[in-house]
């Protein structure tokens, strides 16, 4: 028994040793010169392969990890049980962020896309005292606006970061998000960051495609 218990010691230090070697500023930094565009990247040592997904009815693509799946709409509702429910969340069980997407039945155009987005900072800022934008940005594309928002809120036990972006499809707003708790925000941002940016709409004016 002393030597069962001996070898469970050596495999949780060992596993504490990994841990801490996972989270060391050395290879954070060393992680974050890495891209989601890659072929395989490393999340606190853990290897992940991202690809393009195609959501929103195929109106639209982004990048995300390759074994994301998404939640059935009872694991939906029993998340966000209070407030409005995203339509689509992915993640999977090992990364600590996922990624929500809302197609509103909100109409919107292109063009006040940008109007809309310093609307939605000053709302978050207002919804408490915990609540901070700290980044706002406009990419222009060639067929599209998308608009991000960087900002951290309180919740229950925890503070965490949320990567918010918005588009117009179809003259609806779409509202994506990807969020992870603040103390993850080391490694965490800049991949975020980045999935919110490679958002592309894939239709063409009337139609989408197949």
């Amino acid at each position: 028994m002393d030597y069962i218990d001996e070898n469970i010691l050596k495999a949780k230090h060992q596993q504490e040793e990994a841990q801490k070697q996972a989270t060391s500023e050395e290879n954070i930094n060393k992680e974050n010169s890495q891209s989601i565009y890659d072929d395989l990247i490393t999340i606190y040592g853990i290897p992940v392969v991202f690809e393009d997904r195609k959501i929103i009815q195929n109106y639209a693509s982004i990048r995300m990890p390759k074994d994301f799946t998404e939640w059935t709409p009872e694991e939906v509702v029993r998340i966000y049980f209070h407030g409005s429910r995203p339509q689509h969340v992915f993640s999977n069980e090992y990364l600590p962020f996922m990624l929500a997407l809302n197609w509103t039945s909100n109409m919107i155009s292109n063009e006040n896309l940008i109007d809309f987005s310093k609307t939605a900072k000053t709302l978050i800022q207002r919804v408490g005292p915990k609540s901070r934008v700290f980044k706002a940005s406009t990419l222009k594309r060639d067929n599209f606006n998308l608009s991000i928002l960087q900002f951290t809120a309180q919740t229950f036990d925890s503070v965490n970061m949320n990567i918010m972006f918005f588009a117009s499809i179809e003259n609806r707003l779409l509202i994506g998000n990807i969020t992870f708790q603040q103390k993850y925000a080391n490694r965490l941002q800049p991949i975020a960051l980045e999935m919110a940016q490679s958002f592309h709409l894939l239709h063409k004016e009337g139609g989408r495609e197949e």
